[in-house]
């Protein structure tokens, strides 16, 4: 079915809305939020979708359109969400000055991972201890946006793991594990970046990839397992990343209109490989 641009704009018009409810609703739990908009089918995009549909349009297919559980789930998957939900919590209790009571690691990891990546764990969190974005002003910890990007295409939204500021300069923190370092991706700083400064009109921002390589033994690494890098994305050329968008939302489009998605061939890096 096409849509009139008039149609296309009204209807993405309500989504956005009906998002900017939810973010009012849940009031930052981003978890509750990304579900809430699986659930009810509320059209949007993120530089996930993008990225995964570029990957490989089957992957795609299972994971957002027929929205299949990973059986089993993978251990990075495991780990990366676990160590994820342990950062936000030592940024919430900085933003609070406060540790709620919390127990120590051990037992909050307790049950949840095993062996080798239980010490991955630990290691990584040892790591993010000592690397803290201390004397900065905390903004937001696991934060949910909503972003308008083209009449053409349905809200944005994503989550940035960690909003600072300081010196007048919002500072946005993305947190990376695994078992090495790797390239970041242009669009996702310039998603982040834009909706910064459409938000904050005036501000300046910087990005940074706080990345935790898992180790089995910190005293018996030969390269480092910590890496904070600063990540650009030149805003100029946003016309040049929302051709990325438009074409990535084509295929989308075009895949929920049940189009036959295509395999790329890289099953040995896609999660659903057992799914496939």
């Amino acid at each position: 079915m096409r849509y009139s641009n008039k149609s296309m704009d009204n209807n993405f018009a309500i989504a956005k809305e009906r998002i900017e409810n939810l973010l009012d609703l849940y009031g930052g739990d981003s978890d509750m939020f990304a579900r809430t908009l699986r659930k009810e089918r509320i059209p949007h995009l993120s530089f996930s979708q993008v990225n995964t549909v570029e990957f490989c349009e089957y992957r795609y297919f299972l994971q957002y359109i027929e929205m299949k559980k990973l059986d089993p789930i993978p251990d990075y998957f495991t780990k990366g969400r676990l160590m994820h939900n342990l950062i936000a919590e030592s940024y919430e209790d900085l933003q609070k000055s406060s540790n709620n009571g919390r127990q120590p690691l051990e037992y909050r990891v307790a049950g949840k991972v095993f062996g080798d990546n239980k010490r991955h764990i630990i290691n990584a969190y040892t790591l993010h201890r000592a690397n803290l974005w201390d004397s900065i002003e905390i903004i937001g910890v696991e934060h949910p946006f909503v972003l308008p990007v083209d009449a053409e295409l349905p809200p944005m939204v994503g989550v940035i793991d960690l909003v600072l500021k300081q010196n007048g300069c919002y500072v946005l923190v993305d947190h990376k594990t695994g078992r090495n370092f790797y390239p970041y991706d242009e669009l996702q700083v310039a998603i982040y970046a834009k909706y910064i400064l459409s938000e904050f009109e005036g501000e300046t921002c910087r990005l940074f990839y706080d990345h935790y390589r898992w180790v089995n033994n910190l005293d018996r690494i030969r390269k480092p397992a910590f890496q904070r890098t600063e990540v650009t994305a030149d805003l100029k050329n946003w016309n040049t990343y929302l051709q990325r968008i438009l074409t990535a939302y084509g295929i989308i489009k075009n895949l929920k209109e049940g189009m036959t998605p295509t395999r790329y061939g890289q099953c040995f890096r896609c999660p659903y490989r057992n799914n496939c």
